[in-house]
């Protein structure tokens, strides 16, 4: 009795993740979780200039981003750790978009990602000049606003590396 129980159980939280999941990124949940499970740049970088450690100590996340930075632009970037589907996606998008690009670039997509995360904005920004790719992939996290218990998993990566490409 208590296993038909205990299966129906989980049976229904499996269902209301999904339905959450769904909820937040919509069409876009299957990306989400192809970036997860096949992440792009996952791994240690040897010979980094920077290693940055990312952690949310609330839910378990932790991940460290490896990078090569040389004449204000990234030459190498990786990450490594683990952590929830959305946090080790949005890891790899960041590694990604960020890749061969000067820190200048990178500033407009950091201020971009944070106003389509969490409506954070700076008027004074044109966000005309970004890439339509890197525009795309940021939009995947347009709806994790709408539940702030996530906001931290999309934003971790990105809040540790933030004040590096001021």
């Amino acid at each position: 009795f208590f296993n038909l129980i205990l299966s129906k159980s989980k049976i229904l939280k499996t269902k209301y993740i999904k339905n959450m999941q769904n909820e937040i990124f919509g069409s876009f949940y299957n990306i989400i979780l192809d970036y997860s499970n096949n992440p792009k740049n996952f791994g240690k970088l040897k010979n980094n200039t920077h290693n940055i450690s990312a952690n949310n100590s609330i839910c378990g996340d932790k991940f460290n981003i490896f990078l090569i930075i040389h004449d204000k632009k990234i030459k190498e970037a990786k990450f490594f750790g683990e952590g929830c589907a959305i946090s080790k996606a949005s890891s790899s998008i960041l590694t990604e978009i960020i890749l061969d690009k000067e820190f200048k670039y990178i500033n407009l997509v950091f201020n971009y990602f944070f106003f389509i995360t969490c409506g954070y904005t700076n008027r004074n920004l044109n966000y005309d000049t970004l890439d339509e790719k890197t525009i795309k992939k940021i939009s995947l996290f347009s709806n994790v606003k709408k539940f702030p218990m996530r906001i931290k998993c999309a934003t971790l990566t990105w809040n540790s590396l933030f004040f590096l490409f001021k």
